[in-house]
């Protein structure tokens, strides 16, 4: 995996907490459904990331590249999603 991807992944993982946690603080939703929402999220991380893996086993050094971006994408994508949730919640 690239450095810039890492760092990217480690920044998207970061805004991903920060944006749960200010959902979480937010006296507007049940925090039930937000902590449930993340438990099943996290779930299908770890399922998609397995799939990905498959990636590193072809030949060629491209696909490690490959791979770290598809994950990255399964970082950003949460973290946008609670981005705008939070800053529906919020207005």
């Amino acid at each position: 995996m690239t450095l810039c991807t890492q760092k990217a992944m480690n920044e998207w993982e970061n805004q991903i907490n920060n944006y749960y946690r200010l959902i979480l603080n937010n006296k507007l939703v049940e925090n039930k459904f937000v902590e449930q929402s993340q438990k099943e999220w996290l779930e299908y991380k770890i399922s998609n990331y397995k799939m990905i893996n498959q990636l590193e086993k072809l030949q060629g050094t491209m696909y490690l590249n490959i791979a770290s971006g598809f994950k990255r994408e399964v970082l950003k994508n949460r973290a946008i999603e609670l981005r705008t949730y939070y800053l529906t919640i919020i207005e």
